[in-house]
């Protein structure tokens, strides 16, 4: 592998924005300085006036199942700046063992990557061995469907309690058509699919949850990581507990900041049919900007115009983000919150060379583009190719979860 020197940048750290250049030396970040002799041999990136972040981290990115699955979905990552991938290992009877997991995406894959186990049934015998076994792999979260029902209430404390005490991250997804499904009765709705029609009864569902889930946490005393926050209800509602003390971690799709609009000023998501009002969009925003949420997911944000393209046009020149506060949202954050921090999510002497060269200055209907993406050290996209063979992925070993983030 050759070296990389990337020169006249602008570097994006935790502390600020500042001018600079990075010597790349066998996978690694070898050296950051103000003028770096570029070695014989090694390839020179003309990076002037663009950003220079770290990769980006996606922490729910599940690929569809087909031929090529991995090879598809980390190419299109890839595309926007994305270097490390968390996808789902099922747990179940049927499913696939996590070496054959790991196995297949490894072959595949031109991303490195990790898993959140997938618990399917929190009340199978097995299910505390399951995510023993996983951790010793290095998958150091799982990921629960959580419905409103009092049959899974004692289930979840006595799994919140175990990854308290095991050092493991619980990671919570109400964006499930199931979820809402199992809420009908508590709702009292005649059919269970006007959950998905009725406006009033996601927004409340999506409260109650977030209620429901803290307060089972607050008793455990556990951590948890709530994904996909949608509405403006289940947001304030994660405010308020944040505000009070609650360590709960969250996450808003990028999809989400960025619905379509119809007629009735409302916000329509094309792939789920459900419905988010202009002020649900603010409330997500408004969420993003204070920092009540950790994460902006890359999911859904795959198009013609690339997620940072999009992220960079509403979030820095709409909204005046500083770079350095978006960066936190889509690296940094997600490397310290699942294990991957100092080696990933930042850009400094000795972590993995994982880096998104961003060039603000281009323009066509929005304003900036990705140049270069780097993985471990080689260039995986330029200009608008992929330049990976598939099979240079490493399934990465993450640490167990430190509250202390």
């Amino acid at each position: 592998m050759k070296d990389i020197v990337i020169k006249g940048g602008r570097i994006v750290r935790e502390t600020g924005v500042s001018p600079g250049e990075i010597l790349i030396s066998s996978g690694k970040i070898e050296k950051i300085g103000s003028s770096i002799r570029t070695p014989s041999g090694a390839i020179e990136i003309n990076a002037r006036e663009m950003y220079l972040l770290p990769g980006f981290i996606a922490p729910d990115m599940c690929p569809v199942n087909g031929k090529d699955k991995y090879f598809t979905l980390s190419s299109s990552a890839a595309k926007n700046g994305v270097t490390t991938l968390i996808g789902h290992a099922e747990m179940g009877v049927k499913s696939k063992s996590l070496k054959k997991e790991i196995d297949e995406a490894g072959k595949d894959s031109i991303l490195d990557f990790s898993f959140h186990l997938y618990v399917s049934d929190i009340g199978h015998e097995g299910v505390y061995k399951k995510i023993t076994e996983a951790a010793g792999k290095g998958i150091t979260s799982f990921n629960v469907s959580m419905p409103l029902t009092e049959e899974y209430d004692i289930n979840i404390y006595k799994l919140l309690k175990f990854a308290r005490r095991e050092n493991i991250l619980a990671v919570f997804d109400f964006d499930n058509y199931k979820s809402l499904k199992k809420c009908s009765c508590f709702l009292k709705t005649e059919k269970s699919e006007n959950i998905i029609r009725e406006r009033r009864k996601i927004d409340f569902t999506e409260r109650q949850m977030v209620l429901k889930t803290c307060l089972l946490a607050d008793e455990a005393r556990s951590p948890l990581y709530i994904k996909n926050i949608n509405t403006g209800k289940g947001v304030r509602e994660l405010r308020r507990l944040r505000r009070g003390g609650m360590d709960v971690f969250s996450d808003v799709s990028f999809h989400s900041l960025m619905l379509l609009q119809n007629k009735n000023n409302e916000k329509i998501h094309p792939d789920r049919g459900s419905f988010e009002k202009k002020k649900d969009v603010y409330e997500l925003w408004r969420a993003v900007l204070e920092e009540t949420v950790d994460i902006v997911s890359p999911e859904g944000s795959n198009s013609e115009y690339g997620f940072f393209s999009k992220l960079y046009n509403e979030a820095v020149l709409k909204r005046e983000m500083k770079m350095e506060q978006v960066s936190l949202l889509t690296s940094t954050n997600p490397a310290r919150i699942f294990g991957l921090f100092p080696e990933k999510g930042v850009l400094r002497e000795g972590s993995d060379a994982d880096i998104a060269v961003f060039d603000p200055a281009l323009s066509g209907r929005l304003k900036g583009a990705l140049k270069y993406t780097i993985s471990r050290g080689e260039i995986i996209y330029e200009k608008g190719e992929i330049k990976a063979e598939r099979g240079r992925a490493r399934f990465v070993q993450r640490k167990p979860f430190c509250a202390e983030y």
